[in-house]
């Protein structure tokens, strides 16, 4: 087996987290980036981030759910009821409505 390099490896339980940017300049949960704006860890509690929110798929989105569970509701009125363990690919372009239930925790690759 060939080692393959490594740029950067995440830890959710040990990584820094910083807070992650939110619409208006707020703060809308922690985010821990292993590659800068591309794939990372995303946390949010009652504390970090509203229990409903809005999310536009500015970029093709593959998320990995960690913790917790939430509901994406689509413009199209679809929606995905995920929770740990569950993934789930949303296309670019797309507004949705974000329904937490806390704490939640996924991997979000941006394609």
């Amino acid at each position: 087996m060939t080692d393959v390099p490594t740029t950067s490896i995440v830890n959710a339980a040990t990584a820094p987290f910083t807070a992650a940017p939110g619409p208006g300049g707020s703060d809308a949960g922690e985010i821990v980036w292993a590659a800068p704006g591309r794939a990372g860890i995303w946390r949010a509690d009652a504390r970090t981030m509203s229990t409903v929110a809005p999310y536009p798929f500015d970029r093709d989105e593959v998320v990995y759910v960690i913790d917790g569970a939430v509901r994406v509701e689509l413009e199209d009125g679809t929606a995905a009821d995920l929770g740990p363990g569950d993934l789930a690919h949303f296309r670019a372009g797309q507004q949705s409505t974000w329904h937490f239930t806390f704490p939640f925790a996924k991997v979000s690759v941006l394609l």
